[in-house]
Protein backbone atom coordinates (compact mmCIF):
# COMPACT_ATOMS: atom_id res chain seq x y z
CA UNK A 1 0.00 0.00 0.00
CA UNK A 2 1.04 3.75 -0.86
CA UNK A 3 2.40 6.04 1.89
CA UNK A 4 0.67 9.15 2.22
CA UNK A 5 2.77 11.77 1.38
CA UNK A 6 1.70 15.88 1.36
CA UNK A 7 1.93 18.02 -1.44
CA UNK A 8 1.01 21.55 -0.23
CA UNK A 9 -0.77 20.76 2.37
CA UNK A 10 -3.08 18.46 1.44
CA UNK A 11 -2.36 14.37 2.42
CA UNK A 12 -2.35 12.45 -0.78
CA UNK A 13 -2.78 8.58 -0.46
CA UNK A 14 -1.43 7.45 -3.41
CA UNK A 15 1.53 9.07 -3.60
CA UNK A 16 2.84 9.37 -7.48
CA UNK A 17 2.66 6.56 -10.21
CA UNK A 18 2.93 6.52 -13.71
CA UNK A 19 1.16 3.38 -13.89
CA UNK A 20 -1.59 2.13 -11.17
CA UNK A 21 -2.98 -0.96 -11.52
CA UNK A 22 -6.92 -1.00 -12.11
CA UNK A 23 -7.98 -2.86 -8.86
CA UNK A 24 -5.89 -0.11 -6.93
CA UNK A 25 -6.78 2.91 -8.35
CA UNK A 26 -10.84 1.22 -7.79
CA UNK A 27 -10.13 1.33 -4.06
CA UNK A 28 -7.91 4.42 -3.56
CA UNK A 29 -11.10 6.15 -5.76
CA UNK A 30 -12.93 5.44 -2.90
CA UNK A 31 -11.53 8.09 -0.76
CA UNK A 32 -12.42 10.57 -3.22
CA UNK A 33 -16.10 9.68 -4.59
CA UNK A 34 -17.76 9.96 -1.33
CA UNK A 35 -18.44 11.99 1.51
CA UNK A 36 -18.86 9.06 4.46
CA UNK A 37 -16.13 7.40 6.17
CA UNK A 38 -14.36 5.45 4.17
CA UNK A 39 -12.91 2.03 5.32
CA UNK A 40 -13.84 3.52 8.57
CA UNK A 41 -13.53 0.49 10.87
CA UNK A 42 -10.29 -0.37 12.58
CA UNK A 43 -8.37 -2.99 11.01
CA UNK A 44 -8.08 -2.60 7.13
CA UNK A 45 -4.65 -3.75 6.96
CA UNK A 46 -2.48 -0.77 5.78
CA UNK A 47 -5.34 1.91 6.32
CA UNK A 48 -3.30 5.04 6.77
CA UNK A 49 -5.79 7.84 5.99
CA UNK A 50 -9.67 8.38 6.61
CA UNK A 51 -12.60 11.00 6.57
CA UNK A 52 -13.09 13.80 8.67
CA UNK A 53 -16.32 15.52 8.53
CA UNK A 54 -16.55 19.20 8.33
CA UNK A 55 -13.21 19.28 6.59
CA UNK A 56 -12.60 20.97 2.79
CA UNK A 57 -10.73 18.19 1.75
CA UNK A 58 -11.80 14.46 3.31
CA UNK A 59 -8.84 12.82 4.02
CA UNK A 60 -6.56 13.08 7.23
CA UNK A 61 -3.55 10.84 8.30
CA UNK A 62 -4.38 8.12 10.50
CA UNK A 63 -2.47 8.12 13.64
CA UNK A 64 -2.94 4.92 14.37
CA UNK A 65 -1.47 2.89 11.20
CA UNK A 66 -3.07 -1.01 11.41
CA UNK A 67 -0.85 -3.56 10.77
CA UNK A 68 0.56 -4.24 7.27
CA UNK A 69 0.11 -7.82 7.61
CA UNK A 70 -3.43 -9.83 9.51
CA UNK A 71 -4.17 -13.04 9.38
CA UNK A 72 -7.69 -15.03 10.65
CA UNK A 73 -10.51 -12.95 8.87
CA UNK A 74 -13.20 -14.92 7.64
CA UNK A 75 -13.78 -15.02 3.69
CA UNK A 76 -16.56 -13.15 2.15
CA UNK A 77 -16.98 -14.59 -1.75
CA UNK A 78 -18.19 -11.18 -3.51
CA UNK A 79 -18.09 -10.17 -6.65
CA UNK A 80 -15.71 -6.65 -7.64
CA UNK A 81 -19.25 -4.54 -7.29
CA UNK A 82 -20.21 -6.16 -4.45
CA UNK A 83 -16.56 -5.43 -2.54
CA UNK A 84 -16.23 -1.89 -3.49
CA UNK A 85 -20.13 -1.36 -1.98
CA UNK A 86 -18.98 -3.88 1.30
CA UNK A 87 -15.36 -1.82 1.68
CA UNK A 88 -17.20 1.67 2.35
CA UNK A 89 -19.78 0.34 4.93
CA UNK A 90 -19.36 1.57 8.40
CA UNK A 91 -19.54 -1.72 9.79
CA UNK A 92 -16.34 -3.04 7.66
CA UNK A 93 -13.82 -4.53 10.08
CA UNK A 94 -11.02 -6.14 7.96
CA UNK A 95 -9.19 -7.75 11.13
CA UNK A 96 -12.82 -10.07 11.29
CA UNK A 97 -13.36 -10.25 7.37
CA UNK A 98 -11.77 -10.19 4.21
CA UNK A 99 -13.34 -10.12 0.74
CA UNK A 100 -12.35 -12.54 -2.07
CA UNK A 101 -13.43 -12.73 -5.84
CA UNK A 102 -15.86 -15.77 -6.08
CA UNK A 103 -13.30 -17.62 -8.12
CA UNK A 104 -11.26 -18.09 -5.05
CA UNK A 105 -13.33 -20.08 -3.36
CA UNK A 106 -12.21 -23.59 -4.37
CA UNK A 107 -8.12 -22.01 -3.27
CA UNK A 108 -9.95 -22.02 0.41
CA UNK A 109 -10.50 -24.08 2.99
CA UNK A 110 -11.10 -21.70 5.56
CA UNK A 111 -14.68 -20.51 6.33
CA UNK A 112 -14.36 -18.96 9.65
CA UNK A 113 -12.59 -16.30 11.44
CA UNK A 114 -9.53 -17.76 13.38
CA UNK A 115 -6.94 -16.85 15.54
CA UNK A 116 -3.59 -16.95 13.84
CA UNK A 117 -0.41 -15.56 15.53
CA UNK A 118 2.13 -13.78 13.62
CA UNK A 119 5.44 -15.52 15.11
CA UNK A 120 8.01 -12.83 12.38
CA UNK A 121 7.98 -10.78 9.64
CA UNK A 122 11.06 -9.86 7.20
CA UNK A 123 10.43 -6.94 4.28
CA UNK A 124 13.30 -6.37 1.74
CA UNK A 125 12.63 -4.81 -1.89
CA UNK A 126 10.58 -7.56 -3.73
CA UNK A 127 10.54 -9.84 -0.94
CA UNK A 128 8.42 -10.43 2.42
CA UNK A 129 8.68 -13.26 4.76
CA UNK A 130 6.34 -14.23 7.56
CA UNK A 131 5.93 -16.97 9.65
CA UNK A 132 2.69 -17.63 11.32
CA UNK A 133 0.68 -20.16 13.16
CA UNK A 134 -2.94 -21.50 13.35
CA UNK A 135 -4.57 -24.72 14.75
CA UNK A 136 -7.56 -24.29 12.12
CA UNK A 137 -6.81 -23.38 7.98
CA UNK A 138 -6.89 -19.89 7.70
CA UNK A 139 -5.72 -16.34 5.42
CA UNK A 140 -2.63 -14.13 5.58
CA UNK A 141 -3.35 -10.85 4.63
CA UNK A 142 -0.82 -8.42 3.12
CA UNK A 143 -1.64 -4.75 2.52
CA UNK A 144 0.59 -5.03 -0.58
CA UNK A 145 -1.07 -3.78 -4.32
CA UNK A 146 -1.97 -7.04 -5.86
CA UNK A 147 -0.67 -7.83 -8.65
CA UNK A 148 0.42 -10.55 -11.24
CA UNK A 149 4.18 -10.65 -10.68
CA UNK A 150 4.03 -11.21 -7.29
CA UNK A 151 4.07 -15.17 -6.26
CA UNK A 152 3.35 -17.02 -3.16
CA UNK A 153 4.87 -19.83 -1.49
CA UNK A 154 3.78 -21.94 1.81
CA UNK A 155 6.67 -23.78 3.22
CA UNK A 156 8.77 -22.98 -0.20
CA UNK A 157 5.88 -24.39 -2.07
CA UNK A 158 3.91 -22.98 -4.49
CA UNK A 159 0.76 -21.34 -3.33
CA UNK A 160 -2.23 -19.14 -5.24
CA UNK A 161 -1.71 -15.42 -4.39
CA UNK A 162 -5.49 -14.10 -3.53
CA UNK A 163 -6.87 -10.76 -5.16
CA UNK A 164 -7.80 -9.35 -1.59
CA UNK A 165 -10.42 -6.80 -0.62
CA UNK A 166 -10.37 -6.29 -4.49
CA UNK A 167 -7.61 -4.63 -4.35
CA UNK A 168 -4.48 -6.20 -1.58
CA UNK A 169 -2.92 -9.82 -1.54
CA UNK A 170 -3.89 -13.11 0.92
CA UNK A 171 -2.75 -16.34 0.99
CA UNK A 172 -4.12 -19.56 2.04
CA UNK A 173 -2.34 -21.65 4.68
CA UNK A 174 -3.20 -24.83 6.15
CA UNK A 175 -3.45 -25.36 10.23
CA UNK A 176 -0.18 -25.75 11.97
CA UNK A 177 3.61 -23.88 11.89
CA UNK A 178 3.84 -22.06 8.27
CA UNK A 179 6.84 -19.95 6.21
CA UNK A 180 4.54 -17.37 3.78
CA UNK A 181 6.93 -15.99 1.37
CA UNK A 182 5.62 -13.13 -0.99
CA UNK A 183 8.35 -12.69 -4.13
CA UNK A 184 8.17 -9.75 -6.56
CA UNK A 185 9.57 -11.55 -9.81
CA UNK A 186 9.48 -9.70 -13.11
CA UNK A 187 9.43 -11.84 -16.36
CA UNK A 188 10.84 -10.32 -19.50
CA UNK A 189 8.23 -11.42 -22.34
Amino acid sequence: MPIAICLDGVPKVDGFFSLTPRESDDVLSLFYMTTTPIIAAGGFPGRFANHRPGRSFPLAIAPDLPPVITAGQKPVFLDDAGTLRALTQPDFDGGKIVYLPPEARPLVAATNQTSVRLISSSFIPQQVDVEVESTQPALVVFAQTYYHNWQATVDGQPAPLLRANHAFQAVFIPSGRHGVRLEYKDRRV
